[in-house]
């Protein structure tokens, strides 16, 4: 007769968590529902919700995932055509993390102590008694 493996107790546990969500994702009770249509937001709202300025999101618009609608060309610009910017909600969110991210001072970064003034002492000759001014040399007496 040959011997039986066997397993430990918490390589057992391991192995019927993992059996069990595969169970669980073939025979997910909860149908996911349809994605629905992208909402797209302009410049303003993208400014109202994320506490930016406006003419910081026309800046940043390429950074942001800017989507540039078509336009006829503008009349007032001599003809160049002057597109009208909308942006998705959650790619705006995403790099406006990472900016701040970025720009967040490093922990270790402290600021430098603000400089001590020092009053100015009076000139002391150590007898207590005060110097005469000097004079240069084209001086009158």
């Amino acid at each position: 007769m040959t011997a039986l493996a066997r397993l430990h107790p918490e390589d057992l546990e391991l192995l019927a968590q993992r059996t069990a969500a595969l169970v669980l994702a073939q025979f997910d009770p909860a149908p996911r529902p349809p994605a629905g249509p992208a909402v797209s937001i302009d410049a303003a709202e993208v400014a109202r919700r994320f506490g930016v300025d406006r003419s910081w999101v026309y800046e940043h618009a390429n950074e942001l995932g800017a989507i540039r609608l078509p336009s006829r060309p503008n009349a007032k610009r001599k003809g160049e055509p002057r597109p009208r910017l909308r942006f998705d909600p959650e790619t705006v969110a995403a790099a406006i993390v990472s900016c701040q991210r970025d720009k967040r001072p490093a922990a270790t970064e402290t600021p430098a102590p603000p400089a001590r003034r020092r009053r100015r002492r009076a000139d002391r000759t150590g007898t207590g008694r005060t110097l005469l001014p000097i004079r240069g040399p084209g001086a009158a007496a």
